[in-house]
């Protein structure tokens, strides 16, 4: 945008104006809301039919214009070649486009915690804002940005399993709690495989951090893992064999285990039968035992009667 294009700046003020999609730009720090899959098609159709029906917001700061809700419709509107799009713009400040950003992301839907935390993180990092603060313009509890900052640094594969909703936001807090990023993965494993409750989670990490003091303490070094030999488990389904480690665990109704078991008979059935086809394609190629005997005492009663008649042409002769 030229400097002649460019609109006085009057902190507060808000204004529907038509503004030119290329001009729009979308943070790399922000909260996205997650659409579903299943209404990603629709969106798509609507904003090609009707175009875009509720204006993205958008901050001002003097020289730029940043979009703080609105990112799936700017970016659907570039796509079908769409050069401008009506907004929402207010002047305000950079820290607002953040602030805005945290309260909107998460009231349009599920957002990525990993998001948040590292709004938050910017927020108090760069634009030196307490959480206190923070908490006041964006009303969110003080103690759940505590916590988003608390597991800022935990074990890649903990954040991970927060933003695909397989641990809650208190568990992940409580395994954030031991000082050891491999036992924080060990712990998460554990908490992923038996759906352990928040409470369970805070008794096992209390025993965890409890044991590492301890060989803190007495200067006791982590054992060596011994060596195990490769343990192989039957697949019940498919009656393979495999390794322990991969072998997963099914809850499932009796209704479902009865289709599942239906299924492996039916497959064995495939089995069989391709097998038996092949054993015949062999045979054909190869001969039959039974027709390779027949063959074989064929060829030895012939040899036989062709010895008997030249011993009697040689008794006539003589």
């Amino acid at each position: 945008m030229s400097v002649e294009e460019k609109e006085k700046y009057e902190y507060g003020k808000i204004e529907r104006k038509r503004m030119k999609i290329r001009d729009l730009i979308i943070p790399e720090v922000r909260v996205t809301a997650m659409m579903p899959e299943e209404l990603q098609e629709f969106f798509r159709l609507s904003i090609k039919s009707q175009g875009v029906l509720n204006p993205p917001l958008v901050i001002y700061d003097g020289d730029k214009y940043y979009v703080v809700d609105g990112k799936h419709r700017v970016e659907e509107a570039r796509n079908q070649n769409q050069e401008e799009i009506d907004c929402i713009v207010r002047h305000g400040r950079l820290d607002e486009v953040l602030l805005f950003n945290l309260t909107t992301g998460k009231l349009q839907g599920r957002g990525k915690v990993t998001d948040m935390i590292r709004v938050v993180n910017e927020l108090v990092t760069k634009h030196k804002m307490s959480l206190e603060d923070i908490a006041l313009k964006t009303g969110y509890r003080l103690r759940y940005l505590e916590d988003l900052l608390a597991i800022a640094n935990a074990h890649p594969d903990i954040l991970d399993a927060l933003d695909k909703e397989e641990i809650p936001l208190g568990a992940a807090i409580e395994l954030t709690r031991i000082p050891d990023k491999d036992a924080q993965l060990r712990a998460l494993w554990n908490v992923r495989m038996y759906r352990m409750r928040i409470s369970d989670v805070k008794d096992m990490v209390d025993q965890i951090i409890g044991i590492l003091e301890k060989r803190k303490q007495q200067g006791e070094q982590q054992p060596q893992p011994v060596p195990r030999d490769l343990v192989l488990i039957e697949c019940n389904i498919c009656g393979g064999k495999y390794p322990a480690k991969d072998m997963r665990t099914l809850i499932v109704c009796p209704r479902c285990m009865n289709m599942i078991w239906e299924w492996k008979i039916a497959a064995q059935k495939e089995l069989e039968e391709e097998q038996k086809k092949k054993e015949m394609q062999q045979q054909k190629q190869l001969g039959s035992p039974e027709r390779q005997q027949i063959e074989s005492e064929g060829q030895a009663e012939i040899e036989l009667s062709e010895s008997q008649n030249s011993a009697n042409e040689s008794e006539k002769s003589s």
